[in-house]
């Protein structure tokens, strides 16, 4: 598992973008949500994550169905703390509709890529804004 984070700084500040995974896209590297977690996931665990790039970003129904997908793969087991490295799942009402990752950085930081924010590594009182909160990590 890497832990120098060097690889958070082509990340940090970028703009959100629908699917994007730090492409160049018109001059600009963006990200969306699941792209950062896509990313971070494979320099800690070394893991590659499937992109799901046929589910509509803003379809909070999709983002269920594949957050759904993923759960019942059998690679994923709930916690109920933060972990390092483990997948955050985030709602504001009674459906998630975005993710990050846990980074054990600073007491703990939520890596993660909002529209009109971009990539950001916000602390534990960022999780006040969201009413559900889900911690999952990756069993393989």
């Amino acid at each position: 598992m890497k832990d120098d984070y060097q690889w958070l700084s082509c990340m940090l500040g970028k703009p959100w973008r629908a699917y994007a995974t730090g492409e160049n896209v018109e001059g600009v590297e963006a990200w969306d949500c699941w792209g950062v977690v896509v990313y971070a996931f494979y320099q800690l665990h070394g893991v590659a994550l499937d992109r799901h790039l046929d589910i509509p970003t803003k379809n909070p129904r999709s983002f269920v169905r594949v957050v759904a997908q993923e759960i019942t793969s059998g690679h994923w087991r709930q916690t109920h703390h933060q972990k390092h490295g483990c997948v955050v799942l985030l709602a504001t009402a009674t459906r998630f509709h975005h993710i990050g990752i846990w980074l054990d950085i600073n007491g703990g930081r939520l890596l993660h890529s909002t529209e009109g924010v971009g990539v950001a590594l916000d602390g534990p009182a960022h999780l006040s804004n969201y009413n559900l909160v889900e911690y999952w990590e990756y069993v393989g």
